[in-house]
């Protein structure tokens, strides 16, 4: 039997001691492995998950939407912005008209350093380019 990866992300309704104590303790009790965890927005935690059969993923999903103090917003098999999110604990920003086009300003640099290493990791062939001001970082005489 193959292990397969989820991604798990959901909003705290309720932010209470030991409430993700309680969440690991399900997942324990459902043998289903934590990779990951971490915040990924404010009042946001994000997981990814390692579970041996989709009935696992199911039984969990019940169980959670029955839970008041959270909110389960994602369940689903990880996309390489989901692995980004729990790494570096935020969202990179897509363009609003072109949804192949991420932005990263200052502070997202190590998230687009990440996602480009993921990209040239793979067989697949890639396009990845910058864009900005041509003038920029260059000595002007």
């Amino acid at each position: 039997m193959e292990r397969k990866e989820w991604y798990l992300e959901y909003e705290i309704q309720i932010n209470r001691p030991g409430l993700l104590g309680d969440i690991s303790s399900l997942l324990g009790m459902l043998s289903i492995n934590i990779v990951t965890i971490n915040g990924v927005d404010e009042g946001r935690r994000g997981m990814l998950l390692l579970a041996n059969s989709d009935e696992q993923i199911t039984r969990l999903e019940s169980i959670l939407q029955t839970m008041d103090t959270i909110n389960v917003t994602k369940l689903r098999e990880p996309k390489l912005r989901d692995r980004l999110a729990v790494r570096h604990g935020r969202y990179i920003q897509r363009d609003a008209d072109d949804k192949k086009h991420s932005g990263s300003y200052g502070t997202n640099w190590v998230c687009w350093w990440t996602s480009w290493q993921n990209s040239l990791s793979r067989k697949a062939i890639s396009l990845l380019g910058s864009e900005g001001c041509p003038g920029w970082g260059k000595l002007n005489r």
